[in-house]
């Protein structure tokens, strides 16, 4: 269906006033949020449509999957979190390791750096009890924002399942602006879905270096990490989400390390950030073969946006730079 020039050009106007916007007010993890949950489920009726023949109820079905896998997956986190607390690995392994580590330290580093050791780990709950008194502003602002943060994800969340109910098969029915609106959501969604594959992918070789490292190459020197199924997992997990979930499993996976010898965290950085300085080019390519993008574009654009919008435009930009050549293909201009 043909639709008038100027509800083209608004409904463009339109969609890069919310993208800019959304970088701006750095709303970009809410929105992903939506858009996973939006392809998960109309991906999950399709599926329900075919196989159990429940056409008429299958997007319902989706929602409610969703919304109980979530349900699950929080619940058993929170349990997974505080049994881990109260069991081998809990606190009292982690001031012991903790304890090694000093010990250690004082063996093997210069003394001008023992001197600034603290002494035991008293000492250390010690520091960090007056630096949370020194600090209470600070940290209650931060578990604020940390709130905040939280209700923006689920609205998000809401959004994205509300849009997955919605029919959009009769655009006949709708006025000119609705139509290129979603038009614009359909190729911004499709972009979205390429990104999305090419993640799972990066995110599935950063776990296998990671496995090679942990199960492969510390055993070799004799070094056994405990944690280390939970820790690839938490890699795989995390991963999926661009580049903010590799800076978690890095900091995991040090400190595990750490909890060893103070030089195996030291070792496991180091390693760590060769690999993902290497990885950098390798997911430039790997999303550049989903997209039919050159590692180039990919790694410009998010030079630019990191630049501009900080963490949350490196984080959008292989999207949005996908987005917009797609529009522009569309339009016949490239």
């Amino acid at each position: 269906m043909q639709t008038p020039p100027n509800q083209r050009i608004f409904s463009y106007f339109a969609v890069t006033t919310l993208i800019v916007l959304s970088l701006y007010f750095q709303m970009i993890p809410s929105i992903l949020l939506g858009m996973v949950l939006f392809l998960i489920i109309r991906r999950l009726e399709r599926h329900l449509d075919h196989y159990l023949k429940i056409k008429n109820n299958g997007r319902i079905v989706a929602v409610g999957v969703i919304i109980t896998s979530l349900v699950i997956l929080v619940t058993g986190f929170g349990f997974g979190v505080l049994s881990l607390l109260d069991g081998p690995f809990g606190a009292s392994w982690l001031a012991q390791k903790t304890a090694e580590s000093l010990e250690q330290a004082r063996q093997n580093l210069p003394p001008w750096i023992v001197d600034k050791l603290p002494q035991s780990v008293f000492e250390i709950q010690q520091e960090a009890l007056n630096w949370i008194k020194q600090n209470g502003n600070v940290l209650s602002g931060a578990g604020i924002q940390s709130l905040h943060v939280l209700a923006h994800l689920f609205l998000g969340g809401m959004v994205g399942v509300f849009l997955a109910v919605q029919d959009f098969s009769e655009p006949e029915k709708m006025k000119p602006l609705q139509i290129e609106l979603l038009r614009r959501f359909q190729i911004l969604m499709e972009s979205f879905r390429k990104i999305s594959v090419a993640q799972v992918k990066i995110s599935a070789i950063n776990t296998l270096l990671t496995g090679v490292y942990l199960l492969i190459i510390l055993p070799k020197f004799g070094v056994e990490i405990p944690l280390v199924k939970s820790a690839l997992f938490f890699t795989f997990f995390v991963g999926l989400i661009p580049v903010f979930g590799n800076l978690c499993s890095n900091v995991f996976i040090v400190l595990l390390s750490a909890g060893h010898t103070i030089w195996v965290g030291v070792a496991s950085l180091v390693f760590l950030v060769i690999i993902h300085k290497l990885e950098y080019f390798l997911n430039a390519k790997i999303i550049g073969q989903s997209t039919q993008n050159s590692s180039w574009e990919l790694l410009l654009s998010m030079l630019i946006l990191e630049i501009i919008f900080g963490i949350q435009g490196l984080i959008a930009a292989p999207i949005l730079y996908t987005y917009l050549k797609a529009e522009l293909q569309k339009a016949n201009l490239i």
